[in-house]
């Protein structure tokens, strides 16, 4: 595949070009040079220059009829190009799987598209490249966006407008008495699909409506049937001890480093110091009251710093 070598561009690469495009943006009258300090600049710029990307807009063609604040976006969009230049936009990622789809080199999978939002030109391309092999599938709600829905019908080769289809003859309906049953149906359906299809596990997706229970009812039976999966964790960074300890030293930071959050956010911790050793709270207490620290971080390295001397 023609980009191989190169790797797909990620919101950070995005966000580290246009912070380098906004650095060299001067001159009078120029209004995003003017503001290119405030970080409500950068966001903007980054949804801008995403949907620039999305429309397949290059750059290099001459556009009529923009006022002077598009023509200084125009300009900047440039320069995020020539920035990006190395790197596969999500359109020309698109366009590769198209090719691998096309050559029959992709991997032997099928798609199944909800239509409930709109689609941009590569992912039309993408989608019609799986229609042509045999690999898509949709599910359209009678509630849509007509120009996605209206796409994927003549796809599929259905009237503009008419009724859903036929379910398919696979379609089941069961009722279960409450989640936890529910669960386990879907696990068992599972098992059986895997013994008779030969399906490996990760082309088998469990759909639910709702992470509560869902999630954790999943995890348990899944783990306890043995099958092999991924289930999201309901479980943020911030509430890992990891996590709760970089937050509760930002916070420290925040209000000034006071003595009496600094011993009691290293007593929370854990704490490790350099050697993999838990910070003891006590033995720092004991020694910044004795050193006279109260607060403020200067003032933290001059007193203990004093006091060692």
């Amino acid at each position: 595949m023609s980009g191989a070598l190169r790797r797909p561009l990620v919101p950070g690469d995005r966000s580290k070009a246009v912070q380098h495009v906004l650095a060299s943006a001067t001159g009078p009258g120029k209004l995003l040079a003017a503001a290119k300090r405030q970080r409500a600049t950068a966001r903007l710029l980054e949804v801008v220059f995403a949907e620039l990307e999305s429309a397949e807009v290059d750059g290099t063609e001459a556009v009529a009829g923009l006022s002077g604040r598009g023509l200084e976006v125009l300009e900047l969009y440039r320069l995020y190009r020539a920035q990006v230049a190395g790197l596969l936009t999500p359109t020309e990622l698109l366009d590769l799987a198209v090719e691998s789809v096309t050559s029959g080199n992709a991997p032997d999978t099928h798609v199944v598209v909800m239509a409930n939002g709109s689609l941009n030109a590569a992912e039309k391309r993408l989608l019609a490249a799986l229609r042509r092999t045999g690999r898509l599938s949709a599910v359209l709600p009678m509630v849509h966006t007509p120009d996605t829905v209206d796409w994927l019908r003549g796809q599929f080769d259905l009237a503009v407008g008419a009724g859903a289809p036929e379910a398919s003859a696979v379609t089941r309906l069961v009722v279960a008495p409450d989640a936890e049953e529910e669960v386990r149906i879907a696990v068992r359906t599972t098992l059986e699909h895997l013994a008779s299809s030969g399906c490996r596990p990760e082309r088998i997706g469990i759909a639910y409506r709702s992470p509560t229970p869902y999630v954790r009812l999943l995890a348990e039976q899944l783990t306890v049937s043995g099958i092999p999966h991924h289930v999201p964790s309901q479980r943020t960074l911030a509430q890992t001890v990891a996590g709760r300890a970089v937050l509760g030293l930002l916070s420290v930071y925040d209000r000034g480093v006071p003595r009496s959050e600094v011993l009691q956010w290293m007593a929370d911790g854990p704490i490790l110091g350099p050697a993999g050793h838990r910070v003891p709270a006590d033995w720092w207490d004991r020694l910044s009251r004795e050193a006279g620290v109260s607060r403020d971080l200067d003032t933290w390295q001059q007193r203990l710093d004093r006091y060692a001397s």
